[in-house]
């Protein structure tokens, strides 16, 4: 069967161009925590070029942080300080990823990095035991602090993390008060661990609105 010499060139050609304007794989920094920032600075830049420059909503502002909440946590504590670290060096790595129009090109190789991020990764609650409550209480805590720095309007679901961050404060405090001579380095270390599990459960704003839909529900008035 004879095939035509011009079809078979144009395919060819279709072939080279094809080859010519694909882009190469992203690959993630080898540092956990490079990587961590540099995933936290595509999710920004990939939000900022779907938004047009707007601020990020409460949503976008929890699914870019959670990048940072893994990457300070280590053996099962998160460290704040190390966040902030985190989210500076993800902001001076974003302006290279939007110059570069490839923050999309990011999503794939994150999620394969953390897969906690996954939308199927939250698996629901654990029981309500002190340290659920603790979770909640460090992840809700940590994301109201990020917003505020990062100038989130609380509307929405803000209001109802607010409500809820003081809600677990109150009733935490009450605990520790109840059991008797507080240790201020025990109930950090609950906290930092709390921080950590919270970030592991899943995607921020799955975890957080199992615990509102828990514990503002279990407090609202009859």
């Amino acid at each position: 069967m004879r095939v035509d010499g011009h079809l078979t060139g144009m395919f060819a050609g279709a072939l080279l161009l094809t080859g010519c304007s694909a882009r190469p794989a992203i690959e993630l920094p080898a540092d956990p925590q490079e990587r961590a920032a540099t995933c936290y600075a595509a999710r920004l830049a990939l939000f900022a070029a779907q938004k047009g420059g707007d601020g990020l909503t409460i949503e976008q502002t929890n699914e870019a942080a959670q990048f940072l909440l893994l990457g300070a946590s280590t053996n099962g504590i998160a460290e704040p300080t190390k966040a902030r670290a985190l989210a500076e060096r993800g902001q001076s790595l974003e302006a290279g990823i939007s110059a570069r129009k490839n923050a999309a090109a990011y999503s794939e190789p994150c999620a394969k990095a953390y897969p906690e991020t996954g939308p199927a990764a939250f698996k629901g609650l654990a029981a309500d035991t002190p340290d659920t409550r603790m979770m909640c209480f460090a992840l809700t805590n940590a994301m109201i602090q990020i917003y505020r720095a990062s100038d989130v309007a609380p509307a929405g679901r803000g209001e109802t993390y607010g409500r809820l961050n003081m809600l677990l404060d109150e009733r935490i405090s009450a605990e520790v008060q109840a059991a008797g001579d507080p240790n201020p380095a025990e109930l950090a270390g609950r906290a930092v661990r709390g921080l950590a599990l919270g970030a592991q459960a899943g995607p921020p704003t799955q975890v957080m609105d199992a615990c509102a839909a828990r514990y503002l529900k279990a407090n609202a008035p009859s």
